[in-house]
């Protein structure tokens, strides 16, 4: 399966084509995805490969992406969450978690478990920005893997996009 995406830079327009390869190989780790409904709420992780020590005892936690569907157990109570939904959710979700691969390989562990600086290293908390966290935009593109602060503009979905460096260092 092969994708094409467009991204405009102020250098003009180019196209990334994407193409699924099953390979063992010169590849990333496994990921598996898991199905999760009437339950607590699931969340999704990927600590990667083995990179370094940072790496190696972050690879205590799972690698996997949860397609959380159906009622979930949220921290405030019960909500039901429709498959159309989530399944735009499992893909920014599975976009991210993959991501991660690619910020460590180009920028280390660190810059990628610590969302190029947006959250903290341990409890992967969104830093406030007194801190150095970063809000969401009020215009343009919102970078998918950093942790921002405030709500989800009405039309994030839309402006979320994998940063012109990350999509240059998986090429």
């Amino acid at each position: 399966m092969s994708r094409g995406y467009s991204i405009a830079t102020p250098a003009g327009a180019y196209t990334v084509d994407v193409k699924a390869v099953s390979a063992t190989d010169k590849a990333m780790d496994d990921i598996s995805v898991k199905y999760n409904t009437n339950a607590e709420w699931g969340r999704s992780s990927n600590p990667g490969s083995v990179r370094g020590i940072l790496s190696l005892g972050a690879n205590t936690v799972p690698e996997r992406i949860i397609y959380n569907t159906g009622w979930i157990k949220y921290a405030d109570g019960w909500f039901y969450s429709p498959p159309a939904d989530v399944d735009a959710e499992l893909q920014e979700t599975a976009a991210h978690e993959i991501g991660h691969e690619i910020l460590s390989a180009y920028g280390g562990e660190l810059y990628s478990y610590r969302h190029k600086g947006s959250s903290t290293l341990i409890t992967q908390k969104t830093l406030d920005p007194s801190s150095g966290g970063i809000t969401y935009p009020s215009t343009g593109e919102i970078d998918l893997m950093k942790y921002l602060s405030g709500n989800r503009p009405w039309d994030y979905r839309q402006r979320l996009v994998a940063s012109e460096a990350d999509v240059k260092s998986l090429v």
